[in-house]
């Protein structure tokens, strides 16, 4: 990296913070002043606590746009002052003069990846606490659940006529074990509970099969204590039901976990592909407002600014749609989450073969 190379990141890094300052000002005004009616009856310590936690969420949704108007002012005034023409003459060809903003942006991109798995689901959590959201009806799960079975490890099915995540407790309890296809064990109870170790039958019997599926022994009980694998009530209903609060890790695991229940996973699936997706935004948004600078040069600056943010919108609009085809099990987790992308990344290339041709 040369002195010219640093004199553009000097000066996309300082409009870059700037704009950060200003949009994230404006963001938190905005907010506090659509949800008045929720902080009127709290404490200003409330207040507070929230806007703290909501620093990184803030920062994350704002970046985009905050590197788009960075990068756009900065070439925007290269061309201003003709130092753009002079990089040009010096037979700098104008993907060297952008290299350095587009480097800084997809690091600035891998940051907000390495943070949404560490320190934004922490920060959602205290957030979402203070001020819960409305829920997501594609992701809303009932702490109750009526005829619920649930694949128990690699070989067990349990069962529940009525389960209860307040009281980790379910009714008319069944669980069941095969072995290559054949039942091996059955037990039938009134009811089953959680101690924090270990499942707790009431009132049932005990059915045990060998190969032939002949019965070999039943037996009575008035309460009988098992350890289930991978049968946890935390696997069963989740006390985390929002993307933004959990982890790669624990999205996969509840993924896993509704697959196992039977239940659908689309929409789970594509918060898991989106989180992944979502960083890179920042980069790509980089990509487009420096070659649309490019390809208007002195002329016309103010039309540059104008499509820059309604291109910024379009994009928001495509990755919300793709996420909510994903949701709906339209577009596969990929598709939902990956497309937009790919279709602005190709718009911001054709922007700069066009911008290296004038």
């Amino acid at each position: 990296m040369n002195r010219l190379d640093l004199y553009v990141l000097r000066r996309f890094l300082s409009i870059l913070a700037g704009a950060l300052v200003c949009i994230s000002i404006v963001f938190v005004a905005v907010d506090y002043v659509g949800a008045i009616r929720i902080w009127h009856d709290r404490s200003f310590q409330d207040i507070r606590s929230y806007y703290v936690a909501a620093i990184p969420y803030i920062l994350f949704l704002v970046s985009p746009i905050a590197v788009l108007l960075a990068g756009m002012f900065t070439i925007a005034g290269f061309s201003r002052r003709l130092e753009l023409m002079a990089m040009h003459a010096a037979g700098r060809p104008l993907w060297r003069v952008l290299l350095p903003i587009w480097i800084a942006s997809t690091l600035y991109s891998g940051l907000w990846f390495r943070a949404s798995d560490t320190i934004l689901p922490r920060a959602n959590l205290e957030r979402e606490r203070i001020r819960p959201p409305k829920q997501n009806s594609a992701l809303e799960e009932s702490p109750y659940r009526m005829d619920f079975a649930y694949k128990a490890g690699r070989d067990g099915i349990l069962f529940f006529r009525d389960f209860s995540q307040p009281t980790l407790s379910g009714t008319r309890a069944i669980y069941a074990r095969t072995s290559a296809g054949r039942a091996t064990e059955r037990i039938d109870s009134r009811d089953a509970r959680w101690n924090g170790k270990v499942w707790v039958f009431h009132d049932g019997f005990r059915h045990t099969f060998d190969t032939g599926r002949v019965l070999t022994s039943f037996s009575r009980f008035d309460s009988l204590s098992l350890s289930i694998p991978d049968a946890r009530p935390e696997d069963l209903v989740s006390h985390k039901t929002l993307p933004e609060t959990m982890t790669r890790k624990e999205l996969a695991q509840r993924i896993l976990a509704l697959r196992r229940a039977g239940e659908p996973v689309a929409a789970w699936e594509s918060e898991a592909e989106f989180k992944l997706s979502a960083p890179w935004v920042t980069a790509i948004v980089s990509l487009l407002g420096t070659a649309l600078a490019a390809v208007v040069g002195r002329r016309g600056q103010a039309l540059s600014f104008g499509v820059g943010i309604f291109l910024a919108f379009s994009y928001y609009v495509a990755v919300r749609a793709g996420l909510a085809l994903g949701h709906a099990g339209d577009l596969t987790p990929l598709q939902a989450a990956w497309a937009p992308h790919a279709l602005f990344l190709v718009l911001g290339l054709g922007f700069l073969w066009r911008a290296s041709r004038t």
